[in-house]
């Protein structure tokens, strides 16, 4: 599917509008895994589950590398988006002293497609390189416009301001800037909202917004913020009454087409919430609780990547490193799974993926390259 040696009338139809837009309804939906070192692996499933084993079945559909080595923030109508991280030298307040330590803060951001081969650099928001007074904290989401079709970047993020007379240092409420894919540049956000952004908080896309776990900046209540890329405004959604609602252990996802929320923060159960109708806050519906034994992954967030009819869930723990387990509706006990034979490896990624022809060389301005 991915041989581009075929006749011109046919490799032209594989760049049409029509013909990208009905495979990407119908293209099945796997995995993009990255481990440092190694090529990028698609996996696709294989719904039957192993007799022998009864833990789902993936095949390899594609392997590639990238010139940029970078791994999955996250996936949308095929395309990848990649985000790295350098190193910058800050300077904080701990316990009334001003030390110097050092910051992760994203420094490279690329959109490629691994079925057309293709892939672009996009331009840095200009605070990337701004004062040493101001520390970073960055959150980002990508996603496309349900009316225009425009595929966007929204970067999320706080400032650090330090006073160093009085010793202190105060976190600014959030901005945004959103980069529309094909104009090369970045436009600011004027109203967010107080609430405090996380930055190992992906933004999750479904129905044309982006989706965020936030807290109020002035308080201890918890929001599910809600950006929506055609009109580029803020809302937020009430989350569904949670265990203890720390933060660090929800997590929002999208499970069977819905937002999903998964609630690791009790020491005894998972609880994975869906919203059924979406926009209706009424509609959060307790879909799974887990029970967990001596709070086994008590730490990190769970995401579900996949629920079987038969009530079997595969899920993902983001913690030291990445951690697929399966539980089982039969025995209501988890099993670790090594799904991609990288059990003893850190530094794995994967993010929802499901192939597509969208050819990048079609948003105009931007500066495309092969792979």
């Amino acid at each position: 599917m991915s041989c581009k040696s075929v006749c011109k009338p046919w490799l032209h139809l594989l760049e049409t509008h029509e013909f990208v837009k009905s495979h990407i309804s119908k293209s099945v939906p796997g995995l993009a895994v990255f481990l440092e070192g190694e090529p990028y692996k698609v996996f696709e499933y294989v719904d039957e589950l192993s007799p022998k084993h009864r833990v789902p079945r993936w095949n390899v559909v594609l392997n590639f590398n990238l010139p940029c080595s970078k791994p999955p923030y996250s996936s949308v109508d095929g395309l990848l988006f990649l985000c790295s991280r350098g190193i910058m030298s800050r300077e904080i307040f701990k316990h009334g002293m001003l030390r110097s330590e050092d910051i992760w803060w994203p420094r490279d951001l690329f959109i490629c497609n691994p079925i057309t081969r293709d892939y672009i650099k996009l331009l840095c928001p200009p605070e990337f390189s701004s004062s040493k007074r101001k520390v970073h904290m960055d959150t980002f989401g990508f996603g496309v416009s349900r009316t225009t079709g425009q595929y966007k970047m929204v970067r999320v993020f706080h400032e650090l301001v330090l006073n160093r007379e009085l010793a202190t240092a105060e976190l600014v409420e959030p901005k945004c800037h959103v980069y529309t894919v094909g104009t090369g540049s970045w436009s600011g956000i004027s109203s967010i909202g107080p609430f405090k952004y996380e930055g190992n908080a992906k933004g999750v896309f479904l129905n044309g917004n982006i989706h965020w776990m936030v807290r109020d900046m002035y308080g201890s209540s918890v929001w599910i913020s809600c950006f929506d890329l055609e009109t580029e405004l803020f809302s937020t959604f009430s989350p569904p009454p949670c265990n203890d609602g720390r933060e660090e252990c929800l997590n929002v996802s999208t499970l069977r087409g819905c937002l999903c929320l998964c609630d690791n923060s009790a020491y005894n159960e998972i609880v994975i919430w869906l919203m059924k109708e979406y926009g209706d806050e009424k509609s959060w519906t307790k879909e799974f609780v887990i029970r967990k034994r001596d709070g086994d992954y008590n730490e990190g967030l769970m995401c579900p990547i996949k629920a079987f009819p038969n009530g079997d869930i595969l899920m993902a723990l983001e913690y030291s490193k990445l951690l697929t387990l399966y539980f089982s509706s039969k025995t209501k006990t988890f099993r670790h799974v090594d799904l991609f034979g990288l059990q003893s490896r850190f530094c794995i990624r994967a993010v929802a993926y499901a192939p597509s022809f969208l050819p990048l060389k079609t948003l105009t301005t931007e500066n495309v390259s092969s792979f």
